[in-house]
């Protein structure tokens, strides 16, 4: 073999497993199993979950957009999205903020989400295929919930 390709074998090699357990890391099963039947992602093939707090300024800011997002894939046969808010400590300010949003969003009162998506920053956006893997994390998620209701 070559010795001037063997440290590119290595390095390919040991990126590939790193890559892997960034993987694993990243898709954890998303939702909890007492709310699968009734979320917005259990009949989708692919759907965002948005992971939000009230008093968030970028939140705040991505409102419209997600509101949009949840209007335009209300019907999708394919594609959904699921807004969560938590975050605050306080149960009326996270019930109001998702009173923005309409009837279908899940409020984390006690932060069980929060941990189960690992969300560390607001606000957290996912894309998940059916088997509740996350396939797409911010900036990339953003853009698949831009074509998803397309």
């Amino acid at each position: 073999m070559n010795s001037k390709l063997l440290p590119l074998i290595i390095l390919l090699s040991v990126g590939y497993i790193y890559r892997d357990k960034i993987h694993t890391f990243i898709s954890p099963t998303v939702v909890s199993k007492q709310i699968v039947s009734g979320d917005a992602c259990s009949e989708k093939a692919m759907c965002a979950i948005v992971y939000m707090a009230p008093w968030c300024p970028a939140c705040k800011q991505l409102q419209p957009a997600i509101i949009s997002a949840m209007q335009a894939l209300q019907n999708h046969p394919q594609n959904g999205i699921q807004v969560i808010m938590g975050g605050e400590k306080n149960p009326g300010d996270n019930a109001r903020a998702a009173s923005d949003f309409g009837p279908d969003v899940i409020i984390d009162q006690n932060g069980t989400l929060q941990t189960e998506l690992n969300v560390t920053y607001y606000p957290t956006i996912l894309v998940v295929n059916q088997k509740r893997d996350i396939v797409y994390k911010d900036q990339e998620a953003m853009k698949w919930l831009n074509q998803a209701h397309e």
